[in-house]
């Protein structure tokens, strides 16, 4: 291996046998050790996404408080972008981690421009996860949902049970498998550990929630200001500043809620790559020819 791959000793392997409290470690590690650079990265790649997303959440939130035609492009144009977010905060994760294994200082000297080929690669790659993570959810959450009053967990029980779709990702990065195949083994391996990463999803979506919580409070207050203000009598000028507030609100939450995607995404990534090894004895070396050109 050249000097440029040859890994520290003390550096956060991406494929290594971890428990549950080893891969929040390494989580948690990893984000510290790399926030700046990870930091810089999401903003460049969500920023944009989140401007037209924001636009989209807007309107809708505009014909609620308005009591308007429902704007049915503004639907799409948020449902779209929510789709690119998704497909781009998590083949970003995954692609840093990647760029993380492979250079003596972790994400120090990584550029977009460095990984412009193999996050496009990635990006295409999780588009169609998410599409199935979509497809399947919607759906189950409304059927689940409607039998609230029956079985009151039943929502619960079906998210544990669909865990091993968030894995698809990082499997169909990864490995370079066909979709199918990606989508089989992310069931096989998540089953296999699936108490750890129901006890993982729990531990990332309290450390999101309480993240989240931070934007979340001045955008309900901007848009409660704004259903307050929705009388004629109203000043227009404290209107219009209000729904600037909101409008740049939304956007904020818009990017913070990618920011959770994204430690899920690295949390449920060291959960695959710890599994694989395990189970499989994944070769790190097979796994570096796959991301080419760093």
């Amino acid at each position: 291996m050249s000097k440029h791959h040859r890994k520290r000793p003390n550096k956060i392997a991406l494929y290594a046998v971890r428990n549950m409290s080893e891969k929040v470690s390494a989580t948690f590690a990893i984000i510290r050790d790399n926030w700046r650079p990870m930091l810089r990265l999401t903003a460049y790649v969500m920023v944009p996404i989140s401007i037209v997303q924001g636009l989209g959440v807007n309107n809708l939130f505009a014909s609620l408080f308005n009591d308007t035609a429902f704007p049915v492009w503004s639907a799409v144009v948020a449902g779209v972008f929510t789709l690119m977010g998704v497909s781009a905060i998590t083949a970003l994760m995954i692609t840093l981690l990647q760029w993380h294994d492979l250079h003596d200082d972790g994400m120090a000297g990584v550029t977009l421009t460095a990984l412009r080929q193999p996050l496009a690669r990635a990006f295409v790659k999780c588009v169609p996860a998410w599409l199935l993570i979509a497809v399947v959810v919607v759906p189950g959450v409304m059927v689940t949902g409607a039998a609230f009053f029956f079985i009151p967990f039943l929502v619960l029980v079906f998210m544990a049970a669909i865990l091993p779709l968030w894995l698809v990702s990082p499997v169909y990065v990864l490995e370079g498998c066909s979709f199918f195949t990606a989508v089989k083994r992310a069931f096989k391996l998540g089953y296999s550990a699936w108490g750890q990463l129901v006890g993982l999803a729990f531990i990332m979506w309290l450390t999101a929630f309480i993240m989240q919580n931070v934007v979340t409070i001045p955008w309900t207050v901007a848009g409660v200001s704004i259903n307050t203000l929705g009388s004629e009598g109203s000043d227009y000028t404290w209107k219009v500043v209000m729904q600037i507030v909101f409008y740049v609100t939304t956007i904020v939450q818009c990017l913070f809620s990618y920011v959770g995607l994204g430690l899920f995404t690295i949390a449920f990534t060291l959960h695959y790559s710890s599994v694989a090894s395990d189970t499989e004895q994944v070769n790190i070396e097979a796994e570096i020819e796959n991301f080419e050109n760093l």
